[in-house]
């Protein structure tokens, strides 16, 4: 293969390998979001409780993830 058709197709290579990188990297922009086992969260607030569960739906099973205060208690009439 000539010299100048070889460079051709290792910047061609290179410019494939830089746009594949940049939409990986763009198609995971959320991924710190996503649990390995595929469950989904959700959150239940109820007067000054939080409660953060995991919904499993393979198992059909909540798990309680955490419950917290709730730092903002709404107010209650006198």
């Amino acid at each position: 293969m000539p010299r100048e058709r070889r460079a051709s197709v290792q910047r061609a290579g290179a410019r494939l390998r830089r746009r594949r990188a940049r939409r990986a990297a763009q198609e995971n922009l959320q991924a710190w979001m996503a649990d390995r086992r595929g469950r989904d969260q959700f959150v239940v607030r109820w007067g000054d409780e939080t409660e953060v569960f995991w919904n499993d739906a393979a198992r059909g099973v909540a798990e309680e993830a955490r419950a917290l205060p709730n730092p903002n208690p709404p107010s209650r009439p006198p």
